[in-house]
């Protein structure tokens, strides 16, 4: 897997296919300007905090995350390191051992968090908060 922080993966050069795969398989931004989705990705890149998992060529899974002390915060440009949270703005894997090691290698730049809260598109966009640890065995494992 390779990551945008990898220097063998630069986000300009698959600009539009990292675009097109989050709009393809996250409808919330599918009427999303280029602009102001290549804007997102920056904010998330800037912070270290945006994965890209590619094979050969295609991509296969994207994670990107910021750091947050309130749900409130989840749609601002706060990103606080010392937080006890994380929102999970994307998070897309075309296989489960790719959602795992996207989850393995935020863990390793971040460490991890007290809660973990993210949107649920099947639900209108309902957010869940979850503590980290059912968070991390619900995404690796699925609900047992």
């Amino acid at each position: 897997m390779k990551s945008v922080i990898d220097e063998g993966l630069k986000i300009k050069d698959i600009r539009y296919q990292v675009m097109n795969y989050i709009r393809e398989n996250l409808p919330v931004y599918k009427m999303w300007s280029d602009n102001n989705l290549e804007d997102l990705i920056k904010f998330y890149m800037g912070l270290g905090q945006f994965l890209v998992s590619e094979k050969d060529g295609k991509i296969n899974g994207i994670l990107a995350f910021q750091f947050i002390n309130t749900l409130e915060e989840r749609n601002t440009m706060v990103n606080d390191r010392k937080s006890d949270g994380a929102f999970i703005d994307m998070f897309i894997a075309a296989t489960q051992a790719i959602r795992e090691k996207l989850i393995e290698e935020a863990v390793m730049l971040s460490g991890v968090r007290k809660w973990i809260a993210f949107e649920r598109c099947k639900y209108s966009q309902r957010v869940s908060k979850l503590p980290w640890k059912l968070a991390e065995r619900i995404a690796c494992y699925g609900r047992r």
